[in-house]
């Protein structure tokens, strides 16, 4: 199921986001997303934001005890990168990724590892007398940045834009020719029906817990360097080369396809690697953490840490099976824990 919840946000933000204030406005039912879809779905709310733009509700008002007009707007959206796509109806997939750079992005794909890469896309934010524009090293190699960031659509531009896409039951999401090479737009959302939807600042936000789990999961990943995890692998290292000057990083070609891959600063060693795993031994959860233990929603780190292969592992065990493995508990240099 895919929940959509909504907040008043006219309330201290001590109180906007707490569970009496957050009323759930529909259920999306199905296993997989509904992609660009979800506009059908989100027709009624839509409907209702609509009325209570126009004509609004009759609401009390205790303070003065007695009944007004009350008119709500809608003012963005929070939602993780995935949702954003299908919310706004830009893909967020691929170079044109960015739905802000949009065709303006020099980002590209990797030769080697078939990604996209925005790797020195950052240095356009830069002011334009930065020194970093101008260094050849230890950015692109043989490469200088004199391109100022990509200008911000303003809500008239974009409607511009997408009032010529039709909506996804007129369409069915069938894409443009020049979709992928001029633009991501693959409708034109529902949002766009309220009346005030392009005078918004912002229309459609990132939440920061997948931002941070995502970025933490890559990060640790590496410097843990956890095979077939980390990102520094023999396809980066590859592309490495091609984009930037890091002699002391390039592969070593052993012959038979083989390749020997010089250890990066930033990777750990065995004996770190112990000993971030015996410092995360003696981590105690707070007091929310432990709440969620009780209810089954988390595992306990400091009972079920078990060592092996220097890998943190997602895993879930029962009452039984936890209470035996913790009496079984030591170290063998190498570490993972049932914790989520």
């Amino acid at each position: 199921m895919w929940p959509v919840i909504v907040t008043p946000y006219n309330l201290p933000p001590s109180m906007c986001m707490k569970e009496e204030y957050l009323f759930l406005t529909l259920m999306i039912p199905g296993r997989k997303n509904p992609k660009g879809k979800i506009d059908v779905f989100l027709q009624p709310l839509i409907n209702e934001l609509k009325m209570l733009w126009d004509t609004g509700v009759t609401t009390y008002d205790v303070s003065k005890s007695q009944n007004f007009q009350m008119k709500a707007a809608l003012m963005w959206t929070i939602n993780d990168f995935p949702a954003y796509g299908m919310l706004l109806g830009w893909s967020t997939a691929g170079r044109l990724a960015c739905p802000y750079c949009m065709e303006q992005t020099i980002a590209k794909r990797l030769e080697n590892g078939q990604k996209t890469t925005f790797f020195g896309c950052h240095r356009q934010f830069l002011a334009m007398d930065h020194p970093f524009r101008r260094n050849k090293m230890n950015f692109t190699k043989n490469e200088q940045e004199h391109a100022p960031p990509p200008k911000i659509l303003s809500g008239d531009q974009v409607w511009e834009r997408v009032s010529k896409i039709p909506k996804v039951p007129e369409s069915e999401l069938k894409r443009s020719a020049d979709y992928g090479e001029k633009h991501h737009w693959s409708k034109q959302n529902i949002f766009w029906d309220l009346p005030y939807w392009k005078t918004n600042l912002i229309r459609h936000n990132l939440d920061v817990m997948h931002i941070e789990k995502n970025v933490f999961d890559n990060v640790f990943n590496t410097v843990m360097d956890i095979k077939e995890k980390t990102k520094d692998n023999v396809k980066a290292r590859k592309d490495m080369s091609i984009i930037c000057r890091r002699p002391e990083l390039e592969l070593f070609d052993l012959g038979n396809g083989k390749f020997k891959k010089p250890k990066a600063l930033c990777t750990l060693s065995a004996a770190q690697r112990r000993a971030v795993c015996e410092w995360i031994l003696q981590l105690k959860l707070p007091a929310v953490c432990e709440a969620l233990y009780c209810y089954g929603y988390a595992s306990k780190k400091s009972l079920f840490t078990w060592v092996l292969h220097s890998k943190m592992r997602g895993l879930k065990i029962s009452k039984a099976t936890r209470n035996e493995e913790s009496r079984r508990l030591h170290f063998h240099g190498e570490i993972a824990s049932y914790c989520i």
